[in-house]
């Protein structure tokens, strides 16, 4: 036994001193046909039942549904925020230990993409709008409550963030402000109109789900922009990223 646990050691694991070669552009085009599918998936179940009479409690339906919590697109969304927090996470670490410019403002981006994920997977912001909802009877764009306190948010963040943001190489700027846009335009913006829709209109309606639509794929496209600027700053200029197992 004792030569045999040598022998193991000596070949190491499968993966022991190996290097993994990632294309930029190949994750691009996988993350964005994941993307694609999984909103136009989701478009389908939220507006079939007003445009084909699928029945809105089936099991697929609901599954695939945007405006659905706890099925597929909601895993999708929870995950690539878990992955921009992984990212994060490990460019923090970094500039930590070289004592470099934005290291903690980069531990509180992967604390935030954390806590997201956990939002999406479990609805901590429904449980902050049914709080805020009985301090009183909110209708119109602040009838979803909780986009008030969240855009204030935004806001200061925003501005502690321009730095950061400013000092970063091209490619991950100009991918982070895209995915900013798309990601707060969903969000915030379009929860907005969302709200003054439901206010005056309800939720079960083909204007609802087309609403919602746009804000769940928004969101979704802001994530996957984010991670391929994450991406980009750690491949740095080259556009491929390698990644090292120990020897």
């Amino acid at each position: 036994m004792k030569g045999d646990g040598s022998a193991m050691q000596a070949r190491g694991t499968p993966v022991q001193g190996a290097t993994v070669t990632i294309r930029l552009r190949h994750v691009a085009y996988v993350l964005g046909a994941a993307i694609a599918v999984v909103s136009g998936a989701g478009l389908i179940a939220a507006l079939g039942p007003f445009l084909f009479g699928a029945d809105p409690d089936r099991h697929i339906v609901v599954l695939f549904d945007l405006g659905s919590e706890g099925n597929l697109p909601t895993w999708f969304s929870s995950s690539m925020l878990l992955m921009n927090a992984v990212l994060a996470a490990l460019i923090a670490g970094v500039a930590l230990r070289r004592q470099a410019p934005f290291g903690a403002r980069w531990a509180v981006i992967a604390f935030l993409m954390l806590y997201i994920s956990a939002d999406e997977t479990i609805g901590i912001h429904e449980e902050i709008n049914a709080r805020l909802d009985s301090l009183g009877d909110l209708s119109g764009v602040f009838y979803y409550a909780w986009v008030a306190p969240a855009a204030v948010a935004v806001l200061a963040l925003t501005i502690w963030y321009w730095p950061l943001v400013r000092s970063l190489p091209a490619p991950a700027r100009q991918l982070t402000w895209a995915a900013a846009g798309s990601y707060v335009g969903g969000a915030l913006g379009v929860e907005l109109g969302l709200g003054q829709w439901t206010s005056v209109h309800g939720y079960t309606n083909i204007g609802w789900g087309l609403i919602n639509g746009a804000q769940e794929i928004g969101e979704m496209v802001g994530l996957g922009l984010y991670l391929m600027a994450l991406l980009h700053l750690i491949a740095g200029p080259s556009p491929v990223l390698r990644v090292s197992f120990g020897k």
